[in-house]
């Protein structure tokens, strides 16, 4: 259909058939000149669409070969979907957002930005899957490959607080004990209490798994004595654990 106004003429391929063959028809140096132009109007609201979904965004910047735009908009979506409780759909989109960050020049900033990325990740897989899925254990394991090339403690806590919880289980003790001690050791680096009280958590109910009672009830103990609520709420909040009710 061609219709032609002051701006010019416009064209419009109705039929789905006749869309595919024209939109293959471009090359690709216009075609991400479009997606972006797209993009940009959807994003700055200009384009006659209410509040459009930042996924529709995200994947317009991604055919343009905008990575880092794309990025940020596949995050708002992962926000919004597991702000309804839409887990399975929050992990899709930061599963694509961490395929956008393969995509980035800069190697440190591309390893940065998905092991930030795989931390976001854990909350909706541990949701949707289980602590004992293989998708969690796929996502601890190659986020911890990317540990010497980031500086980011508070991604690398998050990550192995999520590879403990899969192996306690797993009831693989010997290796979540590891992790419980490296979760403290973190801790005393960052000046961390709330970090502190999660690693004497895991390493209790490690203890506890593994049928050392006497000792998992002391460090449960410990854990509970050192809690504050007031101190640690922020905190509770942030993990999704009470200390006091763990």
């Amino acid at each position: 259909v061609e219709s032609t106004s002051a701006q010019g003429t416009h064209y419009a391929f109705k039929h789905a058939l006749i869309q595919d063959v024209a939109y293959d028809s471009l090359l690709g140096g216009p075609r991400r000149e479009l997606h972006a132009r797209i993009a940009t109007a959807l994003s700055a609201g200009t384009a006659g669409v209410a509040n459009p979904n930042p996924e529709v965004i995200a994947s317009h910047y991604a055919e343009a070969g905008m990575p880092k735009e794309a990025i940020f908009h596949w995050g708002r979506a992962s926000d919004h979907a597991t702000a309804r409780s839409a887990n399975i759909e929050a992990a899709s989109h930061l599963s694509r957002a961490i395929t956008m960050a393969t995509q980035l020049d800069d190697r440190h900033e591309a390893a940065e930005t998905e092991l930030a990325l795989r931390a976001r990740l854990v909350p909706p897989l541990l949701a949707a899957y289980g602590y004992a899925s293989d998708d969690v254990a796929r996502n601890t394991a190659r986020a911890t490959q990317l540990f010497d090339q980031t500086r980011s403690a508070a991604h690398k806590i998050v990550i192995l607080r999520a590879e403990c919880q899969w192996a306690i289980v797993r009831a693989r003790y010997g290796r979540a004990m590891e992790i419980a001690v490296e979760m403290n050791r973190l801790a005393r680096d960052a000046e961390d209490s709330g970090v502190a009280l999660d690693a004497l958590l895991l390493r209790g109910l490690v203890e506890m798994y593994a049928g050392q009672l006497r000792t998992a009830r002391m460090t449960l103990e410990r854990c509970i004595s050192l809690y504050d609520p007031d101190r640690h709420a922020a905190h509770a909040l942030r993990q999704g654990v009470d200390i006091q009710s763990a």
